[in-house]
């Protein structure tokens, strides 16, 4: 039988809302469907609950442009003077002629409308981001220099206001759950579906996590999770002062200001800019425009031209991440590896306040979007506006004395845990500051959201960031599953760190993007074997040519050094040494392999396997020296979470592991070579060889 009870607690909770208004409830079902879904959420609600659902309806038919009836809007226009249409109407000002200027969303064809300067005092939310409403055009057959042949005579926003008071008083009346469900109603989830699942309450609180960017000016969020979880969703319809950049491409002039026309860009007139897709976002004149970024994401400040503007819209990205049973791929050394290379700067990502798990959220069903009433979206859009504009300060400032900031935690870190703990009391506490298990449970969870991001700071670069708890004291750590996790070891990983076969070996390398970029370490296994052949050196395997002459390099050293091995002068005479690199769907390329293969290639000459759980990284010189490699702390974290114990690096990074060492000390034991004989001690645990050649 179907548990009846989440049923009975919506019972329950409209009621109690609707003893107080019970204007306040609107049917959220006769908003999805029809020529309704044609307008945004808040905008079709605010209809309905004007007009009611018929007339909301007709209206829609009658007065929306589209494109099937886009000509014939122009038509009416021109041939009666006069047309009235629902559409969204955004003004900005010339500053060179000194005049006002609107652009419609829907009504194409009519390039740049004129407005009158009233309009803006009178509705100053049209300046910049717009408004939805009915516009009253008039078209100006004659006209004097300079005009618009289409001239805004009046309009009437769809959207209204909510009483601040009359909000709060609705708060004080429920518990946290109910106005949690309440919120997810407005919003038009129905939380019911999720009843079922083990922690319905954290599934709930992440979705209005969502929300924290709105409320709370300036906030830097990050989410990434699989597709179909509802991320852009909500903010397309729930405010009107929301902007949206779906990939592509975006400039200065877009984000922050027009240096010729002098018009601000969309930071400078919207409340949160949100880039969906952000794998596939592209800035023109990149080096630039991530520096004025960067200022901004720290400051809420910027510089363009000779002038510094301020603004304090939110920032938020939203990507794609592939998971295995609930969780990010076990292939992830860390979560940001898909977001764009010129995003990969730890600069960046430390101005991150917070990071959504979009993995725990479950993927939208029908069932999921069929809220059946709920506030207006508008009315929610509107107590949002407000309670931006209202400081939770003094609130924090009181809870920070009761509960400090853990010792170790940074000024970005404090900054990031205020924004975050701010927006949490707005949407979920406005009415009060809330006290014992509740608060403890508020502050916990504001934690855990910059915990995330330290956390693959941490993976990203240990030598800059390491291991440290950020939160309050006397506030226990959250401990979700993706602060826990390890990769999950394969096969190879199981046989490497136990008991490799001859022929066998880890190589740390850089993983590369398919534009060849440099993204994170990774591992790769190296097989190789001895086979009846012509002689030389077979390759297998997706790799790059600075890789096979790194193995070619390695090949030459063996084969004139062989006694050196303890192997006979002719070991070569009739045979081929085949080098595998194991998954092979996975493109490699650089020289720092070739310590890797040179000890696959003697442990197979021989039969004698590396010690277990070992991990190699360096080019060899022809002389049998050991060069410096790159990107070294990412590739030590790489043998860590593969569960390799040993570590054979450069002796020439010797200063590079002196700053990052400290993150794996009690994991890793990293021993330093300079040449191949030490190389060969270290990985076959072997009495000294001689030394072989001029090494």
């Amino acid at each position: 039988m179907a548990d009846t009870a989440p049923l009975a607690r919506q019972r329950n909770l409209r009621a109690k809302v609707e003893m107080i208004d019970p204007r306040w409830v609107v049917e959220k079902g006769d908003t999805r469907r029809g020529v309704l879904a044609r307008v945004p959420r808040f905008a079709a609600e605010n209809l309905v609950g004007k007009m009611g659902l018929g007339p909301a309806v007709e209206a829609v038919e009658r007065y929306l442009p589209g494109p099937h009836n886009n000509e014939q809007f122009l038509y009416a226009l021109t041939r009666d003077g006069y047309l009235s249409v629902l559409d969204h109407l955004a003004i900005q000002v010339d500053v060179r002629q000194g005049r006002p200027y609107g652009h419609l969303s829907n009504l194409r064809k009519t390039g740049l409308v004129d407005v009158p300067p009233e309009l803006m005092e009178e509705y100053p939310a049209l300046v910049g981001a717009g408004l939805w409403g009915r516009v009253t055009l008039r078209y100006r057959s004659a006209r004097t220099k300079g005009e618009a042949p289409i001239f805004v005579v009046e309009f009437q926003p769809v959207t209204t206001g909510v009483p601040f008071e009359d909000f709060l008083n609705l708060r004080r009346t429920l518990s946290v759950d109910e106005w949690v469900d309440l919120l997810l109603f407005s919003l038009g989830y129905n939380p019911s579906v999720w009843a079922e699942l083990p922690d319905p309450r954290r599934i709930k609180w992440l979705m209005l996590a969502r929300l924290i960017p709105l409320v709370e000016p300036q906030v830097n969020l990050i989410e990434l999770g699989p597709k179909n979880t509802g991320k852009t969703y909500l903010y397309r319809n729930v405010s009107d002062r929301t902007f949206v950049v779906s990939g592509g491409m975006t400039t200065p002039a877009n984000l922050f200001v027009n240096l010729h026309t002098g018009e601000m860009g969309i930071l400078g007139f919207t409340d949160c800019v949100v880039f969906d897709e952000v794998a596939g976002l592209a800035i023109q004149d990149i080096y630039g425009t991530m520096s004025i970024l960067k200022d901004y994401m720290e400051s809420g400040r910027y510089s363009r031209g000779n002038r510094e503007y301020s603004a304090d819209s939110s920032l938020v990205l939203l990507g794609n991440l592939t998971t295995e049973g609930g969780q990010p791929a076990s292939y992830y050394t860390h979560f940001f590896r898909d977001l764009p290379p010129i995003l990969l700067d730890t600069a960046v990502i430390d101005r991150l306040h917070m990071f959504i798990p979009g993995w725990e959220i479950p993927k939208l069903t029908p069932d999921a979007l069929e809220a059946e009433w709920g506030l207006s979206m508008d009315a929610v859009g509107s107590i949002m506006s407000k309670l931006r504009l209202h400081s939770m300060d003094s609130e924090i400032a009181g809870i920070v004395a009761r509960y400090p900031y853990r010792p170790g935690v940074t000024q970005r870190d404090r900054r990031a845990l205020d924004k975050v703990l701010g927006g949490l009391l707005k949407i979920l506490y406005p009415h009060e500051t809330p006290s014992g298990s509740e608060l403890h449970t508020l502050l916990g969870f504001a934690a855990e959201l910059r915990q995330r991001v330290h956390n693959q700071l941490s993976k990203m670069a240990p030598g800059e960031f390491g291991d440290r708890v950020i939160g309050f004291e006397g506030i226990e750590r959250q401990r979700p599953a993706d602060f826990i996790r390890g990769v999950k070891w394969t096969s190879h990983d199981r046989r490497l760190n136990l008991e490799p076969r001859p022929g066998e070996i880890t190589a740390l390398m850089t993983r590369i993007d398919q534009n060849g970029d440099p993204v994170d370490g990774d591992i790769q296994v190296v097989e190789a074997s001895v086979v009846t052949g012509p002689g030389g050196l077979q390759m297998t395997g997706f790799r790059g040519k600075a890789m096979e002459q790194s193995a070619q390099a390695a090949f030459h050293y063996i084969r004139e050094h062989l006694t050196d091995f303890r192997l006979p002068g002719d070991a070569l005479q009739g045979t081929t040494i085949a080098v595998h690199l194991v998954s092979i769907e996975r493109r490699r390329d650089g020289p720092s392999a070739g310590l890797a293969f040179l000890l696959a290639m003697v442990s197979a000459l021989t039969g004698r396997p590396v010690v277990p759980a070992l991990a190699v990284t360096g080019e060899v010189t022809l002389h049998g020296e050991i060069e410096p490699v790159s990107g070294l702390s990412a590739k030590l974290y790489a043998a860590v979470r593969h569960g390799r114990l040993y570590a054979i690096v450069p002796e020439a990074n010797r200063d590079e592991l002196a700053d990052i060492h400290h993150a794996f000390q009690d994991q890793l034991e990293v021993r330093m070579v300079g040449t191949v004989t030490e190389a060969l001690r270290e990985a076959f645990g072997l009495a000294p060889l001689p030394s072989p050649g001029k090494t």
